[in-house]
């Protein structure tokens, strides 16, 4: 029986990328992967929200689009994007930059 060529390529791969998501979810729990201060403000210290909105907005990105991976079958290739959900992680992340731009230049302005 002779396995196509695409089989041939994709089980390693998942094998592979399941193997690396068990290394990084593991560093992760035994705390190799320092995660301290992920989400605060480096001005302040304080939690920053857009630091959390952005956080919350790829993991939901993230969880959507692999459930939509996982619920396909073979051969179909990937599911299509969400437009919806682009729009929230790439707000998001506008938000994100568009705030740390107008503080650097209020800070740079200030000296």
């Amino acid at each position: 029986m002779r396995l196509p060529l695409d089989q041939l390529l994709i089980v390693p791969l998942e094998i592979f990328l399941a193997i690396a998501t068990g290394m990084v979810l593991f560093k992760l729990v035994d705390g190799t992967i320092n995660t301290r201060g992920l989400l605060r403000d480096r001005r302040t210290g304080r939690t920053s929200a857009l630091k959390v909105q952005k956080l919350i907005a790829t993991l939901t990105f993230a969880s959507t689009y692999a459930a939509a991976i996982a619920g396909r079958t073979r051969g179909q290739g990937l599911p299509p994007v969400s437009t919806e959900l682009l729009a929230l992680v790439g707000g998001s992340n506008a938000l994100l930059l568009v705030n740390n731009g107008f503080r650097y230049l209020r800070d740079s302005l200030r000296q």
